[in-house]
């Protein structure tokens, strides 16, 4: 699958997912719903963290487009990512939750890059947590790549990136503790759910031609 074909999709998905999640965010009226618990109230604010949070973007469409070679794993992800935008969507519309943004001093690059980041991005719209469902997302697609399957270490960073994702959420205090464990579930039952319909006998007609007669399909993971 050449570099082209695989930007086209890559681009297509993210701006797919950028623009809905601007867009709801925009539209769906405030909610005063909170999901603080006990271990949010204990959590630091660490401004550092923002040069972690704001990797999301460069490293999905990089990893995708560069790491991803089989086409089978190309278009299982891009379903996955699909039906992960779909689902965030749904829940910021029926069940749009609110973070209270606490005032901080700006005394660096790092505290500005956080006022600007949530200057752009607002406090609606925290369950489940995007950032944390598709940095899991991608971290369990990786997974099945033969450069991951032949390479410890790159197994092990992209679940070391993930986690760091899903601090840097908590530290800087944009999710809840519940938004990120929801978002590792939401990336771990999109993943499972993309691969079993590609790999179904009746697919859907645009992903018909995906995959080779003569190709060996996969044993999913137990």
């Amino acid at each position: 699958m050449n570099i082209w074909e695989k930007t086209k999709y890559t681009s297509i998905i993210t701006v797919f997912i950028t623009l809905s999640y601007f867009m709801i965010q925009n539209l769906v009226p405030f909610s005063p719903l909170d999901l603080t618990l006990p271990i949010d109230k204990h959590l630091p604010f660490i401004p550092e963290f923002v040069w972690i949070y704001h990797t999301l973007v460069p490293v999905l469409v990089l990893s995708c487009i560069f790491m991803i070679k089989k086409k089978s794993i190309f278009y299982t992800s891009c379903l996955s990512f699909v039906i992960t935008a779909s689902v965030l969507n749904v829940f910021y519309v029926l069940m749009p939750s609110f973070y209270p943004r606490e005032d901080f001093v700006i005394e660096g690059a790092a505290s500005w890059l956080v006022s600007l980041t949530r200057e752009i991005d607002g406090s609606n719209n925290t369950f489940p947590s995007g950032h944390v469902a598709l940095s899991w997302l991608l971290a369990f697609i990786m997974q099945q790549t033969e450069l991951a399957k032949n390479n410890f270490i790159v197994r092990s960073t992209f679940l070391v990136w993930a986690s760091l994702i899903a601090m840097s959420t908590l530290f800087l205090k944009q999710h809840y503790f519940v938004d990120t464990v929801s978002g590792i579930a939401l990336a771990y039952m999109s993943h499972k759910a993309a691969q079993k319909i590609y790999y179904m006998k009746k697919k859907p007609a645009w992903l018909a031609g995906s995959r080779r007669p003569d190709e060996q399909l996969p044993q999913l993971a137990e």
